[in-house]
């Protein structure tokens, strides 16, 4: 497993970090990238190989500002990799960082809330 991940911010895609020896995850940004797949690839790949390893804790600082619906299904898809591995008894906490004002995002958070039984999951408003 590549122990770290770490791709830029661009205009459609979020700053992406992905620490294995830290055991931590962020993204910081937008994602509307017109290839989602392919810029999702390599870190469903490293979370794949990272949730399979014999790891202790992973923090998911998920900081997006937007993201479209393609995006919206990836990250759905992380996420639930995130809870099936949570109810197998690793610890996930994953921080959800919103705007106060984005009602859209906000509620994104509250839906995933709703389907993470094991996952410890935060909704945080920024002021």
């Amino acid at each position: 497993m590549n122990a770290r991940l770490e791709l830029p911010k661009t205009e459609a895609t979020p700053y992406v970090l992905l620490d294995g020896e830290m055991g931590y995850m962020t993204f910081k940004g937008e994602c509307y990238s017109e290839n989602t797949i392919d810029f999702f690839r390599n870190i469903t790949v490293w979370l794949t190989d990272f949730l399979a390893s014999n790891f202790t804790e992973l923090n998911f600082d998920c900081e997006l500002e937007y993201f479209n619906s393609s995006s919206s299904k990836l990250l759905y898809n992380i996420l639930m990799a995130m809870e099936e591995s949570a109810a197998k008894g690793k610890k996930i906490n994953i921080n959800w960082y919103v705007d106060q004002d984005n009602d859209v995002l906000i509620e994104h958070g509250e839906d995933f809330e709703e389907e993470l039984k094991h996952v410890n999951f935060n909704i945080i408003q920024k002021f």
